[in-house]
């Protein structure tokens, strides 16, 4: 065997299963076991520690070092006492450290004592599990064999003394320690040049936790660009490993597949790392750090769009995607920016200037945009793909939200009542339902909708709104297909389209029909009777 100097080596050592942690996705506090001396007391370097960088922060998606100086340690609890041993082991083993089934701290903190073990390759090895498991599941299997690990493995159920236990130091430590011999044991794949244009999205889309779920439009675009988009789960690691050696660039929104790098410590290319939550996980910076990775660690506008998960569990939605798209150099389709139908910018600048709505939300635009000519103090319009030239939009002023309406809707990210809604044409009837019943709670009584229609589902929406909210005033403007909505209770209301299909000609003919100038008489109407009643 190889003998290490700071390697100690412990006569009649007791292993204690950990308990406490069984129901949990990590080791968290509270949980019970480790690994004592002969003289029941703890062996602290065989703690799984973790020392959490405070403070630390990022300029230019790198790590400032001059800042998380400060350390916060975390070890398990132990149990005050340890108790009668009735197993034993004879002979010499290394205590590898504690068994994770989750791929990130299994690769990081399971394996941390890998350097150790691959210096001595004929000593049999003891785990204790975290969740008190006793077998290796096909993750761990498929590592050990990927690493050449041929030590013969026990896995510790019940407190189990030994008769000389090696204890390693951790090689890798959350956030503080990563030793160039770890980096070496977990080399599996050696330099390789990167092949011009090969760059690389590690995709959550098939995930159901920690997840962006406006992913999805994202990666289109990505696509569009000549990036691959690739589902780490759905392949072997070796598979992960051979896919990502040779990437000119790889990107990904943060999560463990991204320390699939630490097999491929001498990787070339470039590094793309999208933070989810408040605080992107700090090894990145550790592992980019000691393997002098290019990488850049971004942090895009999001809104979490789930509660009562963890922070790991959490779901997001990205605000919208100009800085991730910038920094990885892809560009949306860019369609030429149409002029809006006569009609409907004369309605909309008439309603506007009339009414001056001071915020103004605009859904489903697609070639332009309503609020440029409705100009509010505060706009934003709201939809998924946004593949038009939106210089306009930003010489105007108006923020953008690549999102699905019931994403926007959910999230509330504009503070505040909205005086003017805009629904253009649409696809998708449910969609536009819900999104009308989550505007009704944004709304005052005097706010107003303008909604297209002439599409067929536009034309079975305005019917839906027709029969169902009789707490809401309709009118069509004359010789257009431009529906003004508003606050208003039609008395004496009787639903008369039922489920019918809606061609648009039934629905017009039921539909009050005026000239603008007399809509606006009625909504103005409508608005002094809710003075009167203030």
């Amino acid at each position: 065997m190889t003998t290490t100097p700071d390697t100690p080596c412990y006569t009649d050592a007791i292993l204690l299963p950990l308990h406490g942690c069984e129901d949990q996705a990590f080791l968290a506090g509270g949980a019970k076991g480790g690994v004592f001396d002969r003289d029941h007391q703890p062996i602290e370097h065989a703690f799984l520690i973790r020392q959490y960088r405070q403070g630390a922060v990022l300029i230019n998606g790198d790590w400032d070092r001059k800042t998380g100086t400060e350390i916060n340690t975390s070890r398990m609890n132990l149990p005050r006492e340890v108790g009668e041993t009735k197993h034993h082991l004879k002979g010499q083993y290394i205590f590898a450290g504690y068994l994770f089934p989750h791929y990130g701290h299994f690769l990081l903190e399971s394996l941390s004592r890998l350097w150790y073990i691959k210096e001595n390759p004929d000593l049999p090895i003891l785990w204790l599990g975290v969740h008190n498991q006793g077998e290796f599941n096909a993750m761990q299997r498929e590592l050990f064999d990927l690493l050449g690990v041929k030590n013969p493995m026990h896995i510790i159920t019940e407190q189990t003394s030994v008769e000389e236990l090696f204890v390693p130091h951790d090689g890798y430590i959350i956030h503080t320690r990563y030793t160039e011999p770890q980096t070496k044991a977990l080399k599996v794949r050696g330099a390789c040049a990167p092949v011009k244009g090969k760059k690389v999205w590690l995709s959550r889309t098939k995930l159901d936790k920690g997840i962006v779920f406006n992913e999805p439009e994202f990666e289109r675009i990505l696509e569009l660009n000549g990036w691959t988009l690739y589902h780490p789960q759905e392949h072997s690691i070796r598979e992960q490993v051979d896919m990502l050696a040779d990437a000119e660039h790889i990107a990904g929104i943060e999560g463990s597949a991204l320390h699939t790098l630490v097999l491929i410590p001498e990787f070339q290319g470039r590094v793309t790392i999208m933070g989810r939550a408040d605080k992107v996980n700090f090894d990145y910076c550790l592992i980019a750090d000691v393997l002098n990775l290019k990488q850049r660690i971004l942090g895009p506008k999001r809104l979490q769009w789930s509660s009562g998960l963890m922070k790991w569990e959490a779901n997001w939605v990205w605000a919208n995607f100009d800085q991730p798209l910038e920094e990885l150099g892809a560009k949306r389709l860019n369609k030429p920016w149409q002029e809006l139908p006569r009609s409907l910018e004369n309605i909309t600048k008439s309603i506007a200037g009339f009414y001056r709505p001071r915020t103004c939300v605009e859904f489903w635009p697609s070639v332009n945009s309503m609020t440029v000519h409705a100009k509010p103090a505060r706009a934003v319009v709201v939809g998924e793909r946004m593949d038009f030239d939106l210089a306009p939009l930003e010489k105007a002023g108006i923020s953008r939200m690549e999102m699905t309406a019931d994403q926007f809707l959910t999230t509330r990210p504009v503070g505040g009542s909205i005086s003017l809604f805009c629904f253009r044409t649409h696809d998708k009837l449910d969609e536009m339902v819900r999104a009308f019943n989550a505007s009704l709670t944004l709304s005052t009584p005097k706010s107003f909708w303008i909604i297209e229609g002439g599409s067929n589902t536009n034309e079975r929406f305005l019917a839906r709104l027709y029969d169902d909210y009789p707490t809401v005033g309709m009118a069509r403007v004359r010789s257009s297909d431009i529906v003004v909505v508003w606050r208003a209770t039609r008395h004496m209301h009787k639903p008369i389209h039922g489920d019918m299909d809606m061609s648009g000609d039934d629905f017009r003919a039921q539909l009050m029909t005026k000239p603008l100038n007399s809509i606006a008489k009625i909504i103005n109407e409508q608005f002094e009777k809710i003075l009167e009643a203030d």
